[in-house]
């Protein structure tokens, strides 16, 4: 298991599948307003939606943002874990590891799911 005492694990991506609830998030909010990307070019907003929004010239930017984020809270309680998530977890468990969650996601998002996978 390595000399590493602690690890921290990334929430969106690396132990949970939410990287098709975002894309879909953003992509519905800017196709209704015309504006048809393809997961490259909405993958490049992560992390600065607003900004992506503004430089593709979205006009009502704030009402975008609450759609994309009430789509993504809907999709977000049916996201699976990554096949070995658990046994990753599993695994530095036993080796005595600290672990540590860290994501930009919102708590209540992803606490819903370490409760619903029994990880919290």
């Amino acid at each position: 298991m390595g000399k590493y005492q602690y690890v921290l694990l990334d929430w969106d991506g690396n132990l949970a599948k939410t990287l098709d609830v975002w894309l879909e998030a953003v992509r519905i909010p800017l196709a209704k307003r015309g504006f048809n990307l393809s997961d490259i070019e909405i993958a490049e907003c992560f992390g600065a939606v607003r900004t992506g929004f503004e430089e593709l010239g979205v006009t009502d930017i704030d009402e975008a943002i609450t759609e994309m984020d009430e789509l993504a809270e809907k999709m977000l309680p049916n996201v699976d874990l990554y096949p070995d998530a658990l046994y990753v977890l599993e695994e530095l468990k036993a080796a005595d590891k600290q672990t540590a969650l860290i994501t930009t996601s919102w708590r209540k998002n992803v606490l819903r799911l370490l409760d619903k996978y029994d990880i919290r």
